[in-house]
């Protein structure tokens, strides 16, 4: 007689459904976990899923662990990541049309698993090899370039520029009034900080790389502050900085 072991899963359908709801994009959520929802689907055993995943699925998800893991049987077969006839197409126009666009607005408009998302990167790409054009994809941004047109640090900076003429992302807008909530208390050395509440590293740079943050003098990797002419802007400062090699500000803000 043969046995059939049940095995626990996330309920992923509901993680989904949930995070939908609270508007959490799968590019916020992944930022939240620390890992692709993807990454942990495709675990067979949910070996993957720790106490501490757990844990941090019922905080931000506001779900109980009853809620969170499903009994379902025999273990299901890994999901495949899929695209479908136009996806490529779709994405190429999308980059065009807008001069570049980010994923998680990608992710958003078309109601896309970063999976398909995938599929379709890597069909566009393979489809622009003997074009003069090549698919550009950073972690959070898609755009076109030419191939061998534009020197490297040439097409940096005009991507830095072309990000900071993008709307601020309310994660980043977040932050960033966090960073100044900081500097504003600074005198007040012994106001009460939650150091969960402080950006994370990833999120610091960020900042950094468009223009609103620097780096603390001899801080740890991440550690900044609010560009000084970020509190100018805000009127928390009576002039702007003018000292010779501060990095530029995003002046789209000011």
């Amino acid at each position: 007689m043969s046995h059939i072991i049940d095995t626990a899963r996330l309920n992923y359908p509901l993680i989904r459904t949930r995070a939908l709801s609270l508007g959490l994009t799968p590019i916020n959520l992944t930022k939240l976990l620390g890992v692709r929802l993807e990454a942990l689907e495709v675990d067979l055993d949910q070996r993957s899923v720790s106490l501490t995943m757990l844990v941090r699925l019922s905080r931000v998800l506001d779900l109980s662990l009853d809620e969170l893991v499903v009994i379902d049987g025999p273990t299901p077969t890994a999901p495949q990541p899929t695209g479908a006839a136009g996806d490529d197409a779709t994405i190429l126009a999308l980059v065009a049309t807008y001069s570049g666009i980010t994923i998680d607005r990608v992710l958003t408009l078309l109601h896309w698993r970063s999976g398909r998302l995938e599929a379709a990167l890597a069909s566009l790409d393979d489809q622009l090899q003997v074009t003069p054009l090549r698919l550009v994809v950073t972690d959070a941004h898609l755009s076109l370039a030419l191939r061998g047109v534009l020197p490297d640090d040439t097409r940096e900076r005009l991507d830095l520029e072309q990000r900071q003429r993008e709307p601020l992302a309310a994660h980043d807008a977040a932050a960033l009034l966090i960073l100044v909530l900081r500097k504003i208390l600074e005198p007040f050395p012994d106001s009460d900080e939650d150091p969960e509440s402080l950006p994370t590293e990833e999120r610091a740079l960020d900042l950094v790389n468009i223009g609103l943050a620097v780096p603390v003098a001899a801080g740890r990797l991440g550690d900044v502050q609010p560009h000084p002419d970020v509190m100018f802007a805000l009127r928390l400062a009576a002039e702007p900085d003018t000292s010779p090699g501060q990095p530029a500000f995003r002046t789209a803000l000011a």
